[in-house]
């Protein structure tokens, strides 16, 4: 029958292969499968089982799930690669589009889980980095820098969360580090530090809450009254000074009048005395034109 079919078919070679059989005379025949199950020795009877014997002599990697995941693994591992030599050349948008088309392929890729959460470490995200370990470590526990590089964001988030004073989640974060990397010397340090600061600050709330009520208000109140007190003194100071200069400026025009009119009347007598002296000097004259003209009358007398 095959031998008829595969003649038939390379006779008709533009036909498909359901259309040849379609057009194969012994593909209607009942009589063909149970001639095909005595040529094979597996019986006619219940003829589906012999496909699930079949399917358990097969090895499980051979199975066609498997054969697709061993597929996407390697294509999804050319786009890790990728996205590894652009996390180390520093090109983060790159890294990432690589990375996240590699989990898209595989999902359970573990080196590109582990790549993507030390690129989101690196960039401060530390909630999806801790999520994509996590991943990584649950479907290969022993992967070593899945577990490292878990290990190392946690604590980094514990310092994180220690420098906004939320003391309590940082010891958290790093008792978490120590569940994973159970001798992590930073995280155990730290959570030891923590715990002895936050014992002081209590201790010290304890000792402030004996302190007397603050009396801020009349303080207040106070500093207000000296500051208008202040100001009112300067304005007197400044009236006080504005006064002082203007008589300063009517003596110093007084002054100056006066002056000015013992000047013009020194001017005036001097021109007094100076005209006097001239008119008494005229009259001299006279007097002595007149004795002189008497005694020209006298000698001619004579």
């Amino acid at each position: 029958m095959y031998r008829k079919l595969r003649v038939f078919m390379e006779y008709n070679r533009k036909d498909s292969y359901p259309e040849v059989l379609d057009k194969s005379a012994g593909f209607y025949n009942p009589k063909n499968v149970e001639n095909l199950s005595n040529e094979l020795q597996l019986g006619s009877e219940n003829t589906p089982s012999h496909f699930m014997e079949l399917k358990g002599e097969v090895p499980q990697s051979e199975l066609a799930p498997e054969l697709r995941q061993q597929q996407a693994n390697k294509w999804s591992m050319k786009s890790v690669a990728e996205g590894i030599a652009y996390f180390k050349a520093g090109k983060f948008t790159e890294a990432f589009q690589c990375l996240n088309k590699a989990l898209s392929i595989d999902p359970n890729n573990v080196e590109g889980l582990t790549a993507r959460g030390a690129l989101y470490a690196n960039n401060g995200n530390f909630a999806k980095a801790i999520g994509d370990f996590e991943t990584a470590l649950k479907i290969n526990p022993g992967h070593v820098n899945a577990r490292k590089y878990l290990g190392e964001t946690l604590v980094a988030r514990g310092r994180s969360l220690e420098e906004e004073s939320k003391y309590d989640d940082a010891i958290k974060s790093y008792e978490a580090c120590l569940r994973i990397v159970p001798f992590h010397e930073e995280a155990t340090n730290s959570i030891k530090y923590l715990k002895d600061k936050m014992v002081e600050l209590e201790e010290n709330t304890d000792l402030t809450s004996s302190l007397p009520p603050l009396n801020i208000t009349s303080k207040v109140n106070d500093v207000k009254t000296t500051l208008k007190q202040l100001l009112a003194e300067e304005k007197e100071r400044e009236g006080k000074k504005k006064k002082e200069k203007k008589k300063r400026k009517r003596h110093s025009s007084s002054s100056s009048s006066s002056s000015s009119s013992d000047d013009v009347s020194s001017d005036s007598s001097i021109s007094s005395s100076s005209s006097d002296s001239s008119q008494d000097s005229g009259r001299k004259k006279k007097k002595k034109k007149k004795k002189k003209r008497r005694r020209r009358k006298i000698r001619r007398r004579i």
